[in-house]
This record gives structure tokens, sequence and C-alpha cells, in this order.
């Protein structure tokens, strides 16, 4: 639509700056006298004058919106195109933050999982009490089997408890880079509507002034024999 109204009216143009004009006709013999003809010629001229004026400063006026709507399109066009390329980046960057994030927080799930069973195996295996290594030798029927298990349970458990502590910390950080992409994401957002919006009211008023440039006649856009943009942004 944008271009087919842009297009009527720059062949409306291109058909005022193509007509010919015609030449003054030769005197006749026996016409008035020069004088008068001149004077005559003058008054009407003048009347033409005064009747073509608001016509043709209605005509430049419409010319100049027209490029000054033409340049606008092209601006907006090209702040739009340079939002939408940042807000796909924006996009793809936030979701790979929040797909870490959910890895990590299925890494931290599982630690935990796991940090849970170790407790509960040792609480099972010391009957609710939670003996030292030293005393479960001195109980145990088997010293050097309870000293290796104990040892074993218990590096189990802190190695388990070290990996809930860093899991945990990376979560956190993790969330941190999320929900600021998030939020960068919800601007960009909104900047590209922003932009989106912009750029269909130029595209707007550039149709109204193509619109009214169509509809005059080659007689009402002859007195303007200036460049006009041939193609939009």
């Amino acid at each position: 639509m944008y271009r087919t109204t842009l297009s009527a009216a720059l062949a409306a143009l291109a058909l005022a700056t193509a007509s010919p004009v015609a030449p003054p006709a030769a005197a006749e013999p026996g016409a008035p006298e020069q004088g008068n003809a001149e004077q005559g010629n003058a008054g009407q001229g003048n009347a033409g004058q005064g009747n073509a004026g608001p016509g043709a400063n209605d005509t430049a006026a419409l010319l100049d919106e027209l490029r000054t709507a033409y340049r606008a399109t092209g601006e907006a066009a090209e702040a739009y195109r340079e939002t939408e390329t940042r807000l796909r980046q924006q996009q793809e960057e936030t979701e790979e933050l929040t797909d870490e994030l959910a890895d990590v927080r299925g890494e931290l799930a599982e630690a935990k999982r796991l940090a849970g069973a170790i407790a509960r195996e040792e609480y099972r295996a010391g009957g609710g009490l939670r003996l030292p290594p030293a005393l479960l030798v001195l109980l145990g029927e088997d010293p050097a089997r309870s000293l290796h298990a104990g040892t074993a349970v218990a590096r189990a458990e802190a190695r388990a408890a070290e990996a809930v502590r860093r899991l945990t910390a990376g979560e956190r950080h993790a969330d941190k880079l999320a929900t600021a992409a998030r939020a960068a994401l919800d601007e960009e957002r909104s900047l590209a509507e922003e932009r989106r919006e912009q750029r269909d009211e130029v595209h707007r008023r550039l149709d109204e002034a193509a619109a009214l440039l169509a509809g005059l006649s080659p007689a009402e856009l002859g007195p303007r024999r200036e460049t006009t943009p041939t193609t939009r942004p």
C-alpha cells in the first residue's frame, strides 16, 4: 500500500514536469495596439498569478512534507532494524542463561538428594546415634572395618555437603544473571514496540502526503519542477 500511493504521486509529478509549455501566439493583422494588448495581458497575468498563488504554495508544502516524511521513514526503518537485531541477541542470551540456571538447579537438587541419602544411611548404621569413628572402633566387632566404614561415610557426607554449598552459590549467581537478562529483554521488547510504532507513524505521514500529491492535476503540480524521491527506504 505504501509503494502504491507513493508511485501514484510520483507518476503525477512526472506527468507535470513533462508537460510542454505552449509558445506565445504570433500577432495577427489588425490586432489591437501593442501597448494596450500588453496592458491587458499584464492584467490577466496578475489575475492569473493571484489565482495560482495559493495552489503553488500548497503544492510546495506537500512536496516538502513528502521529502520530510521520506527521510523520516528511512531513519525510523533503520532504527527499528537495529532494535530488532539487539532484541534477537538479547533473546538468545536470555534463553542460554535460563537453560544454565535450570541445569544448576537440577544439579543442586541431585546433590541435596545425595546428601540426604548419606545422612539417612549413616543414621541407620549408627542406630540413630552419630558416634565418632574412634568410639565405633571400640564398640564394633571388627575395629578395622568399623573405622573404614565410618571414615568412608564421613568423607562421603563431607563431599555431599561441599557439593550442596558450591551448587547453592552457583544457583544464586545463575539466578541473578538470568533475572538481569530477563529484565534487559523486557526493555528491548518495549523499545522495539516503540520503534515499530514510530516507523508506522512516519509511513502513515508519507502515505498521506503521497496520496494528496497523487490527487493533484498536472496544472497544480506544474509550478514545482524539483526532484522527489523515487523509492521508499
